[in-house]
């Protein structure tokens, strides 16, 4: 898909991601709900594991019991390996909603064909481990930035912005490659891409102010934004809106 070619600027980026989110809110917030469902495992994990003998002694109608078992609680070490499975299980399931969400936002605003939607999880679960291994590098570098004072983490973060949008719709990429893309795409754009970072985050935390169930509408939104602001800096470099179709050509350029 082409657009026509045109300066990227904050309101057609906010206008577009806008119009696309209303037509798909049902999907947009149902695959968010579920990450956010998924985040919550290893806190689970560790609260049932803490309130099962309690549970179970109130369910016996032994208050006594569950009184002790109460104080217990307070100073019973939790089971470290089950919350290590329980985190690990979190970050894999995560990865995935996280491609399948990032590829769903790329085939809604290139208007495609999205009723195959178990054929987008098929994929996503194929190249989950290398997108995992390309966040987590990014998220490492991001990090470092930010122990070496402020401003180069914010610097990096900005510069490495589609790595994890790359990761998710080109997997055919090198972990170099990627990096490489998104340093091009966003070079001489730092400033316009920080400002457009500001107001994805306030457009996203805007909807803690509807008792945070609002967050659930909001952030889709600020993650479609993330999506045309994408398209719109390719066209702005002359290059087609890639569609998923591998980046054959444009690796030659990235080298």
């Amino acid at each position: 898909m082409s657009y026509n070619q045109r300066q990227m600027n904050l309101n057609s980026v906010v206008d577009r991601a806008w119009e696309v989110s209303k037509r798909h809110w049902g999907a947009l917030v149902g695959i968010y709900f579920i990450g956010g469902v998924i985040g919550s495992i290893p806190s689970s994990a560790i609260q049932s594991q803490q309130y099962y003998v309690l549970l179970a002694e109130l369910a016996k109608g032994n208050l006594e019991g569950a009184e002790a078992a109460e104080a217990a609680m307070a100073d019973a070490n939790p089971n470290f390996v089950g919350i290590i499975v329980a985190y690990i299980l979190a970050i894999v399931l995560s990865t995935i909603v996280s491609v399948v969400l990032f590829k769903y936002i790329h085939k809604i605003l290139a208007d495609k064909d999205i009723s195959d939607f178990t054929q987008i999880l098929k994929d996503a679960i194929k190249i989950a481990p290398m997108a995992f291994v390309k966040i987590l590098l990014y998220s490492l570098v991001c990090a470092l930035g930010m122990v070496f004072f402020l401003l180069p983490g914010i610097y990096l973060a900005v510069r490495l912005y589609f790595v994890i949008y790359l990761s998710a719709i080109h997997p055919e990429l090198t972990i170099e490659e990627t990096f490489k893309k998104s340093w091009k795409m966003t070079d001489g754009r730092f400033l316009q891409l920080f400002g457009y970072g500001i107001v994805s985050s306030l457009i996203a935390m805007s909807g803690l102010l509807l008792c945070c169930v609002g967050i659930y509408f909001t952030v889709p939104v600020a993650y479609v934004m993330m999506g045309e602001t994408y398209n719109q800096i390719l066209e702005e470099m002359g290059e087609d809106i890639d569609d998923e179709e591998p980046l054959v050509a444009a690796n030659n350029e990235i080298q």
